[in-house]
């Protein structure tokens, strides 16, 4: 009551804690794609992907991602993949990297960044942390456009809300025009029409690491339901492999910490 004192309150003991996802993966803290608090040297606090709210709202519980990639791990401890898979390349149901396969793990990989099981005190986190992984695989060999239109149909019809695709065509010379495919077309307008039960399918692309811009890629550029994808350093810049042009949606995060974007 003294007119002299602005507050007053016991001088108590507290702990601290510092911010962390509200995760408890053993690597949490370096997932800085998820919540980047400039954990890294140089990093840009924020530059991430905004996940706090999202998860506020679903964590991915039920839902199907198709990572379309080199196969992927069916045995990996923190995923949660769906068999039978789809693989295109040997026409049957097992969808692992293929002997001998270019960047076997790339998949893997993928599906890690999509759906690595979140708050099991192991590995990583994935952003929808709770969904299911059905990998299917058309990188590791020939793969007719046939295939190709039926792996992504049948993608649908098991229920995948996302068709995650993290590759491309390579054209003779870096970001030179990529012809359409009618068959892929057909596929993405499928899923936009039939998937979700009519709310249509989510078609995600990367847009390329050519690093250059790329004006003329039709599948990506005059399909509505596609997302075009580049790429994101943790400074919130380009990467410089990331390619650009009026085909790219959105960027995000990619690439290990402390890349040096323009």
């Amino acid at each position: 009551a003294h007119p002299l004192v602005v507050w007053a309150e016991p001088d108590r003991l507290v702990r601290l804690h510092p911010h962390d996802l509200p995760i408890d993966d053993l690597y949490a803290a370096q997932l800085w794609h998820l919540e980047n608090r400039a954990q890294n040297e140089g990093a840009l606090p924020g530059a991430d992907i905004n996940v706090l709210p999202a998860w506020a709202i679903t964590h991915g519980e039920g839902q199907i991602i198709a990572i379309i990639d080199g196969g992927v791990e069916l045995t990996h401890p923190d995923l949660s993949v769906l068999e039978p898979g789809i693989d295109g390349i040997d026409g049957d149901t097992i969808a692992l990297p293929g002997d001998g396969q270019d960047n076997p793990g790339h998949g893997t990989a993928v599906a890690g960044v999509a759906a690595a099981i979140g708050d099991n005190g192991i590995g990583v986190a994935g952003v929808a942390y709770a969904a299911s992984v059905l990998p299917v695989r058309l990188i590791g060999g020939d793969v007719s456009v046939s295939v190709m239109y039926d792996s992504f149909v049948q993608a649908v019809d098991r229920g995948a809300v996302v068709l995650n695709n993290s590759w491309g065509f390579v054209p003779p010379e870096p970001c030179d025009a990529i012809g359409d495919i009618a068959a892929l077309n057909d596929a993405v307008r499928y899923a936009q029409i039939e998937g979700r039960g009519g709310l249509g399918t989510v078609v995600v692309f990367s847009a390329g690491n050519a690093g250059c811009e790329q004006n003329n890629y039709p599948l990506l550029r005059d399909n509505e339901n596609v997302i075009g994808v580049g790429s994101l350093t943790d400074q919130d810049r380009k990467w410089g492999y990331s390619v650009w042009g009026n085909h790219v949606d959105i960027a995000a995060p990619s690439g290990p910490a402390g890349g040096g974007g323009r």
